[in-house]
């Protein structure tokens, strides 16, 4: 391998490894996607509704898509293999990068170096414990696919099928399919020679059927990213001047291709095409950052192909290899040094679950009710399952981050609340009596009518509709399980 392409890598799989070790539990989805493991462990199947752990919507449809990645996140941490777990979630990042590399062998050594480093860091801010980057290797062996020929895009349909049953996010290879087509008949001026495309774009379409979940994953894709509920989801929030630092390596890639074609190193169409298209979905989505990245990014390295001077041999940067293991080094060591973080929440959490239950929270932060997935004294109003909860659950949620918690607390009979310190939802608890069980950020609070060391009176006063007390059949299918 050549040195220069060993120090890029090295650099980023340090990135990658350094952020894996350092990934706090800050992310509320760890929690209940940990539980829904456990309960496909113990169950071996999967749930179908909310459950019981969620009262304002415990029949609500839930599709599990992330059930692959749930499983294996509970079973590392069955087995005590945390560690593991998170290295291999760092070896998924770097064979994204790996196969980028693969798809601009063409191109000058000093290029493909710049270019996998952008890849890199552009692509560290969307990485994390997190289910969606399963997908990430598949889409770019699924554009290496492309790239190689229209007998050897068939791989996209197998690769589709593999990423449905990791992420729902896989709905969208048949819409970068149809792009390319599109593309070629562009390119090559005839519609002949993007027939095999467009065929291949209706089995990819037909390979995201391949799920336990059938025709409705992809339905489940496209009402939840059309969802208005999706504007109160931090990853679903357009770029914006505030979020420099997470879109800025996208940005210089957009930058250095837009630089390339001015220079003459001009992409063919359905580069041009799927570049645009991406980037836009980019802009619209901070989630979609990726993506792009993943797509776009190898392309770079063409870009910058007009700027190189001479070429450069294994000599010249056998010192980049040296100073690209030194770097991934200083980064891994750095990050698990330092302690990993359980949250601002945690404390909080850990307060609420002491009390004696059963108990109603409402969370003004929903992730911060993800915490509570394993603890069956307490049912939340939303956790980080948002896209089951019916769009009237939302409703009330907005209310309550309006500053207008008492009227709709009083309806679901919330017990505790976890609120932003100073805030509109906290100042609104305390004019309505709310007692302070904990200051500082988030806060704690209690209905007026529930003490510390009390009983819920929801259960005394029987105010908890039966339905919503029996388990489900699931549940109960999954508490007998050995």
């Amino acid at each position: 391998m050549n040195p220069a392409i060993f120090a890029a890598l090295a650099i980023v799989a340090g990135m990658f490894l350094g952020n894996a070790i350092g990934y706090g539990l800050d992310d509320g989805d760890l929690f209940w996607q940990r539980q829904l493991g456990e309960v496909i462990l113990r169950a071996h199947a999967l749930p179908a509704t909310l459950g019981r752990a969620t009262f304002t919507a415990p029949d609500a449809h839930w599709i599990p898509h992330e059930w692959l990645f749930a499983t294996a996140w509970a079973a590392a941490n069955r087995f005590g293999a945390p560690f593991a777990f998170r290295a291999a979630c760092a070896g998924i990042g770097l064979l994204t990068v790996v196969v980028a590399a693969l798809r601009s062998r063409a191109a000058d050594s000093r290029a493909r170096m710049i270019m996998l480093v952008v890849v890199g860091v552009s692509l560290v801010p969307s990485f994390g414990l997190r289910a969606q980057i399963l997908g990430w290797p598949l889409l770019a062996l699924i554009m290496l696919a492309l790239e190689a020929g229209p007998r050897r895009a068939w791989l996209a349909v197998p690769l589709t099928v593999l990423w449905s049953n990791l992420h729902a996010s896989a709905v969208i290879v048949p819409c970068i399919v149809a792009v390319y087509a599109v593309g070629i008949a562009l390119e090559r001026r005839a519609l002949r020679p993007a027939l095999p495309y467009a065929v291949l774009a209706g089995a990819t379409a037909l390979a995201t059927l391949a799920t336990p979940f059938g025709i409705e994953l992809p339905r489940f894709a496209l009402n939840w990213s059309s969802n208005p509920a999706t504007s109160l989801i931090q990853e679903w929030l357009p770029a914006a001047p505030d979020k420099i630092l997470i879109v800025g390596g996208v940005l210089v890639a957009a930058l250095l291709l837009v630089l390339g074609e001015v220079r003459g190193a001009r992409m063919s169409w359905p580069r041009r095409l799927l570049a645009a298209g991406l980037f836009a979905a980019a802009m619209l989505h901070i989630r979609n950052l990726g993506p792009f990245i993943i797509v776009a990014g190898p392309w770079v390295a063409d870009a910058l192909a007009p700027r190189s001077v001479r070429r450069y041999t294994w000599r010249n940067d056998a010192g980049l290899a040296l100073c690209g293991l030194v770097c991934a080094a200083l980064l891994v060591v750095e990050c698990a040094r330092l302690p990993m973080s359980d949250g601002a929440s945690a404390p909080a959490v850990a307060q609420v679950a002491a009390l004696p239950g059963p108990l109603r929270v409402a969370c003004e932060d929903f992730s911060w009710c993800s915490r509570f997935a394993a603890d069956s004294n307490v049912r939340v109003f939303i956790d980080g399952r948002t896209d089951a909860y019916p769009p009237a659950v939302f409703s009330e949620y907005r209310r309550i981050l309006a500053g207008e918690p008492l009227p709709v607390f009083a309806r679901w009979h919330v017990d505790v609340a976890i609120v932003k310190g100073p805030g509109p939802v906290a100042r609104a608890l305390r004019a309505g009596g709310w007692r302070l069980l904990r200051s500082g950020d988030p806060q704690v609070y209690l209905r007026p009518a529930l003490g510390i060391r009390q009983q819920s009176e929801l259960v005394r006063f029987g105010r908890i509709p039966a339905r919503q007390i029996e388990r489900t059949a699931f549940d109960q299918h999954a508490a007998q399980a050995p």
